[in-house]
Parts: C-alpha cells; structure tokens; sequence
C-alpha cells in the first residue's frame, strides 16, 4: 500500500484532481453504493457530461441533466470529508 500511495503523489507532467483519502473515522460516505466517473469533455456543447457507473454486475452510462446534478452533489459530499493523502 505505501508504494501505491508513492506513486499516487509522485508529481506528473498533468494531475487534473487532488490525491485524497478517507480516515477511518469518516464512515459510511455518500459514494459507498457504487463507483462512479463523471465524465466532461472539452465541447459540452457537442459532447455533454456523461456520469459512467461502474457495480459488480453491470455498468452505466447516465446522460439526464438531474442524474447529473445528483453525482455532481455526491462528488461534492464526498470531496468535502477527504483529506489530502499528504497530511
């Protein structure tokens, strides 16, 4: 586990998002029911955000503006309890 946290702070030529973690004290969080990705692309004009869903048994693609809104405020809930894995 510490080499991959190693090499999750190595610095790269681009790191769009923060290394983070969740403390034990944490607990149960907002993301626990399942893995998700939202996606954004460059032309949200042509190429809308998609969140991509990922479970044991099956995968997702969500396009509807609220499917959206609610992983976008998930995203958020979750963000808010991580601490950098520096600290």
């Amino acid at each position: 586990m510490t080499e991959q946290i190693d090499r999750s702070v190595t610095p790269r030529a681009v790191q769009t998002s923060p290394s983070t973690s969740f403390p034990l004290s944490v607990g149960a969080h907002a993301a626990m029911e399942s893995a998700f990705v939202i996606l954004d692309f460059l032309r949200p004009d042509e190429d809308p955000s998609v969140v991509y869903i990922d479970t044991p048994s099956s995968a997702a693609y969500l396009q509807k503006l609220g499917d959206l809104r609610r992983y976008e405020t998930i995203f958020g809930h979750v963000l808010g309890q991580a601490v950098p894995i520096l600290e």
